[in-house]
């Protein structure tokens, strides 16, 4: 018996799937029976990224650091999914991270790219949220989580 469960995901592949959500693997928005309106992820291999965004998720609950929610997920042909529950308040607008990285960037993912958009004038904080001692922008942040 699994400690976390499989939720029914009535849509097929080619309904869900939107032209207007970006990234890497084929994904769109659906209504999930308990969990709203989540992002649906669809994948040839998505063993791996189900657990790491799952493990990732939980671990950052545990921390009570704010982050986004993953669950798994079965369409009624038994294909496999990641679901991530809607974080998005009302008029908020959903932007990947490849899109903060390109305004005119050779090299997207280098590692001047990515500290440079999560500097503090690049990111917000939840209003409530209390972060660990001696976090002031968000590298100290990936400092933290990767000495602990």
């Amino acid at each position: 018996m699994s400690k976390f469960p499989i939720y029914r995901v009535s849509g097929t592949q080619d309904l869900i799937i939107q032209d207007n959500v970006t990234g890497v693997v084929d994904k769109g928005w659906d209504e999930i029976p308990n969990l709203g309106r989540c992002l649906v992820k669809f994948g040839d291999d998505l063993f791996n990224e189900v657990w790491k965004e799952k493990i990732a998720s939980e671990l950052a609950a545990s921390l009570g650091i704010p982050t986004a929610n993953y669950e798994f997920g079965e369409l009624a042909d038994g294909q496999k999914v990641i679901l991530s529950p809607s974080y998005l308040h009302e008029n908020w607008v959903e932007r990947s991270g490849k899109l903060c990285l390109i305004d005119d960037l050779q090299n997207l993912y280098t590692i001047e790219n990515v500290f440079n958009t999560i500097e503090p004038s690049a990111i917000s904080y939840y209003p409530d949220i209390i972060l660990p001692p001696n976090i002031k922008s968000s590298s100290d942040f990936i400092y933290w989580l990767s000495i602990i």
